[in-house]
């Protein structure tokens, strides 16, 4: 991702009042190495990953879309999205994880994966 995209998302308040708070976050994980962001994390890595198993318990977030895009790969050097969408115009809600980053200024921003799993064998293109 070369320029990061902020979106509303939803998560769990860990506090005295713990409640579901909406909340504009960074899509988008810096990786502990700072060489690479990670956009989305394989819900079957989960726990094999560090960098996620140690958000699994307070930072759990629902991202709420409307589409999102499968690509289907119809000749070796081309690539055609399909958008995904529901048909009676409502929502969809991605599970995610987030984590406060702390920023060369100082600030602290909120930053967030989606967690993918395997396509369904309707949308297994």
């Amino acid at each position: 991702v070369k320029d990061f995209k902020q979106e509303v998302v939803s998560k769990k308040e860990i506090s005295e009042k713990d409640g579901m708070v909406i909340d504009v976050m960074r899509w988008g994980m810096i990786r502990p190495d700072n060489k690479q962001t990670v956009i989305n994390g394989r819900f079957e890595d989960l726990m094999r990953r560090a960098m996620f198993r140690s958000l699994l318990k307070d930072f759990r977030c629902i991202i709420t879309i409307n589409g999102y895009y499968e690509w289907k790969n119809p000749g070796e050097k081309t690539k055609q999205p399909f958008y995904i969408y529901p048909k009676n115009g409502e929502y969809l809600e991605l599970a995610g994880l987030y984590r406060p980053q702390v920023q060369d200024d100082g600030s602290i921003v909120n930053s967030f994966v989606i967690l993918t799993l395997e396509a369904i064998d309707t949308l297994n293109f």
